[in-house]
């Protein structure tokens, strides 16, 4: 390499010059070409799952009404580009799982293309075999792994491809003096933000890649002026057609939400820094969730935050010495501290704290870093050898993970199951897990299996919601999880009181584990204890369904059947055919001899529910006694008799 470059690797920038987008298809494919048989995984739902997204091309004007995710409660984000794409991927593929595999791929190739081209505008000050080098880097590197296989973070890659066509319109103005391109530019930048918030960072990337291409003062000034007023607009957009967002943080997702004080920001930044400089450089230990407790705070004076504050001044001075000298180095360590300050728990705190995905813009950076500082050492006539040989080794190396990886998000199972060993200290990660054990346990059960034929599975999900509970003791959900599980599965009333307890030590609020509380209690014949749990519900919301529902059944075992019949009745004012409601008050109409009433009940009751076939054969012997043959005999057949 170094200074024979222009004879020793004139095939390479050759082969580059004229073949690049084919190397890089080539090269993505052997690397990927084992996810396209994959399923869908982690938040793959945006894409797929969607009931927006799947009425296709139809629901983009209500795309760009509505915000990005949320339920009745809450409501947040806004990335109309990326769920309007979605929309269109859908209208043309429908649930085409290797169709979305291979658009992801695509875009990847298209993206790692973009940087080589568009980088390539700056090799007066980066040599062109830095660029090759770096573009390949960043094909390789493991950490993309998330990106590509997560259909929904198909956003990212459209984000990045977006925020370089900016870059490449405001370089084309310096080149050719168009001002359409400026236009062009912003555009650019509005559409990448309405698809993901990253290109946020682009107001500030792109006018200090227009200094370092020599371009004039006054517009490196009004690029970055453009670029900042068009994202303005974009981040404004939604406020100009939604209401306010409405959205709920826990701490288990990140500490500052508990303690935003700015030693505390200070200490989280630097950790979060330390942590996605190690993940660059040893891609190994990739995770599909971090958040409480997977980057303990510490205090500043303990090891990983003082080693990451002088690794992280280092960079910053050494940018600062190259920043004439040797412009590659300084434009890759800039490139990645812009990329990944949004994300660095300073300025926002992040749920999550960290995640693979969330450096992958800042990883060009890395990637253009460590490239120029191996073209550097290349120079060194002894080292050169050497480096060409640390090259090839460390492509190997990324690729094989990579190719490793990919088989990892197969699903959401196999996902879960390879980083549940490593995520001992994550909350949210063991819920997740957890969560989707039992979900499988109860559709298995669901499905005709008996409940000790999944016991393993629900043990391994009982398990994992304990954990939960060890490493953050304030988590509601799991608690209430675990009080419904031992319930329901271990019989072990105990230990489901001390858990339902303990969610609403939590969460004094948490409405499910109180009405749950109550349950047990009714069950275990303690009525006035029951009572008093499901008033406290009741106050919180009077038509909560399951508590009217406990309450009217313990009415009418102290056979106080007017009150019995209100709570049914307001269920049944909520949901008509709720089957058990119906089938409480023919019961009642039935201990109050009022036989016709009752069967209205059952009737209605039936219509929706069939498999109570003993009371089907009693309606059918009552119309026989009746007279109303046709009537008996339908029942009896319904009855399977």
């Amino acid at each position: 390499m170094g200074n024979q470059l222009s004879t020793k690797h004139l095939w390479l920038h050759s082969l580059f010059n004229r073949y690049s987008i084919l190397v890089f298809l080539v090269f993505a494919f052997v690397l990927y070409g084992n996810s396209i048989k994959n399923q869908y995984a982690l938040d793959d739902e945006y894409v797929v799952n969607n009931d927006l997204v799947k009425q296709g091309i139809s629901a983009i004007p209500t795309i760009f009404t509505s915000y990005y995710s949320g339920n009745e409660k809450e409501q947040y984000g806004y990335r109309p580009i990326a769920r309007s794409i979605f929309a269109i991927e859908y209208q043309v593929f429908g649930e085409n799982k290797k169709a979305f595999h291979i658009i992801n791929i695509l875009l990847y190739i298209l993206l790692c293309w973009l940087l080589y081209s568009t980088f390539s505008l700056f090799r007066e000050s980066i040599p062109l075999m830095t660029i090759i080098v770096a573009s390949l880097l960043f094909l390789f590197h493991p950490v993309h792994t998330e990106v590509v296989n997560s259909l929904k973070n198909s956003e990212e890659l459209w984000c990045f491809i977006f925020s370089l066509l900016a870059l490449r319109f405001f370089v084309s103005y310096h080149l050719r003096k168009n001002f359409l391109n400026i236009f062009a530019g912003g555009t650019m930048l509005y559409i990448a933000f309405l698809t993901k918030e990253t290109a946020f960072v682009f107001f500030l990337i792109i006018p200090l890649f227009l200094y370092f291409l020599g371009a004039r003062k006054w517009f490196v000034f009004l690029s970055g002026l453009t670029s900042f007023v068009f994202l303005f607009l974009a981040y404004k957009t939604s406020g100009w057609i939604l209401p306010e967002a409405v959205s709920h943080v826990e701490n288990w997702q990140n500490p500052l939400f508990a303690d935003g004080s700015l030693s505390s920001k200070i200490i989280l930044t630097l950790l979060s820094l330390g942590h996605y400089s190690w993940l660059l450089l040893f891609p190994n230990k990739l995770l599909f969730y971090y958040g409480f407790n997977m980057i303990p705070m510490e205090g500043f004076f303990t090891f990983p935050v003082i080693i990451s504050l002088l690794v992280h001044l280092f960079l910053l001075v050494l940018a600062v010495i190259t920043f004439k000298k040797n412009k590659a180095i300084s434009m890759g360590i800039l490139f990645y501290f812009l990329a990944i300050s949004l994300f660095a728990n300073y300025f926002i705190p992040i749920t999550g704290i960290v995640a693979d995905r969330l450096v992958f813009t800042a990883s060009w950076g890395y990637c253009l870093f460590l490239s120029a500082l191996l073209y550097f050492l290349s120079n060194q006539r002894a080292l050169s050898k050497w480096v060409t040989f640390f090259i090839l080794g460390i492509l190997v190396l990324y690729g094989g993970r990579t190719i490793s990886r990919n088989a990892d998000w197969k699903n959401i199972e196999t996902l879960y199951k390879a980083d549940i060993p490593y995520l001992n200290q994550s909350a949210k990660a063991n819920d997740l897990y957890a969560s989707y054990m039992l979900q499988k346990a109860e559709s298995l059960i669901k499905n005709g299996r008996k409940a000790f034929e999944v016991k393993d599975i629900i043990d391994e999900s009982l398990k994992h919601f304990k954990k939960v509970t060890e490493i953050f003791p304030g988590y509601d959900n799991a608690w209430n999880n675990l009080g419904s599980m031992y319930l329901l599965y271990y019989g072990d009333t105990a230990n489901g009181v001390y858990a339902f307890n303990k969610a609403l030590e939590a969460n004094p609020d948490i409405i499910l584990a109180r009405h749950n509380l109550a349950y047990i209690y009714y069950k275990s014949g303690k009525l006035e204890q029951a009572k008093t749990a499901l008033n406290t519900v009741l106050m919180k919301d009077s038509m909560y369904i399951p508590s009217l529902f406990t309450y009217g059944e313990i009415m009418t075992l102290e056979q106080r059947y007017p009150e019995a019949e209100n709570y049914f009745k307001k269920i049944l004012r909520q949901d008509s055919m709720h089957t058990a409601a119906l089938f409480n008050m023919g019961s009642i109409y039935i201990l109050r001899q009022d036989t016709v009433k009752a069967l209205s009940f059952f009737e209605k009751a039936i219509q929706k529910d069939k498999s109570n076939k003993a009371l089907i054969m009693t309606i059918s012997e009552y119309y026989f006694r009746k007279g109303d043959e046709k009537k008996s005999q339908y029942y009896r057949s319904l009855s399977g008799k």
